[in-house]
């Protein structure tokens, strides 16, 4: 089958020094967009928090889409939570 492909392929990304950059570049992107995808959430939940926060503050929905930049859709679903 194709036992030999793969087993050169592999040897290649962990023996040949040109296999092994190219896996650390790989590596490296992968964690940069894990990084920006984590921080992205992270902002998301926390704008969530605040428009809650807001809504029971009973701030008007406009502040809380202006502060937050969440749309009215968006705030609606908090509030009907």
């Amino acid at each position: 089958m194709y036992y030999r492909e793969l087993y050169d392929r592999v040897r290649f990304f962990k023996e040949e020094q040109e296999g092994v950059k190219i896996m650390c570049k790989l590596g490296e992107e992968l964690m940069a967009a894990g990084r920006a995808e984590g921080r992205a959430a992270g902002r998301t939940e926390n704008a969530y928090d605040t428009a809650r926060l807001m809504l029971e503050d009973g701030e008007p929905i406009e502040k809380i889409m202006r502060y937050t930049k969440l749309t009215l859709e968006q705030i609606e679903a908090i509030k009907s939570e």
